[in-house]
């Protein structure tokens, strides 16, 4: 989870929803990339609510639905461990270019042990660890250059004996709205990702 001033007048706040996917069902899936390329499982959502509202929310005779003003999906752009944009996933044999690579082996070919969604291209699987992490958070030109959301896919199984590259760690670009799998972990839970200032 993670909050910050969009402007002066509204506080945003980033969550995940985190979801098994195929593993028990399919979520609503996700369209990224305007390339057609599809989600389902977990969801980087954003709340922006009206910053003067929210700060005297406790003492407000009204609903809350009075301080929303909007909300949705975090990125729009998805890239891949490959530095592709995530594309559509072949249907009748590897994805060459654009696999989203916590599904696939390296050469593409999804091996995911319960199957492929029916509703997307895509699993996102279960989200677990998130923050944001601020700009320069130690000080002037330490640290991150932007505003990131941090999180790590957990939990998966894949077909026994298959090459699977494992599942992603994703860093956001909250500003651009734009999602990088920056690396590849193990297959089970528990994992964390943080910045750290060595």
């Amino acid at each position: 989870m993670g909050a910050y001033l969009k402007d002066d007048d509204t506080l945003r706040i980033i969550v995940q929803s985190e979801s098994y996917g195929p593993l028990l069902y399919e979520t609503y899936p996700y369209y990224v990339n305007r390339n057609g390329a599809s989600f389902t499982g977990s969801h980087v959502h954003y709340a922006d609510f009206d910053r003067e509202l929210f700060a005297d929310f406790m003492t407000h005779g009204g609903p809350a639905s009075d301080m929303v003003k909007g909300f949705g999906q975090v990125a729009k752009t998805y890239y891949n461990l490959a530095g592709e944009l995530v594309g559509k996933r072949s249907r009748h044999g590897p994805t060459t270019y654009g696999a989203h690579f916590s599904n696939t082996d390296a050469e593409g070919n999804y091996v995911v042990a319960r199957g492929a969604p029916t509703e997307a291209d895509w699993l996102m699987q279960s989200l677990c660890s998130a923050h944001l992490e601020e700009a320069h958070q130690w000080g002037e030109g330490i640290g991150l250059e932007d505003d990131i959301y941090i999180t790590n896919e957990e939990w998966i199984r894949y077909v026994p004996g298959s090459e699977f590259v494992g599942i992603s760690m994703h860093a956001i670009d909250l500003k651009n709205e734009v999602d990088y799998a920056v690396g590849s972990v193990t297959v089970s839970g528990w994992e964390k990702i943080v910045e750290i200032n060595p």
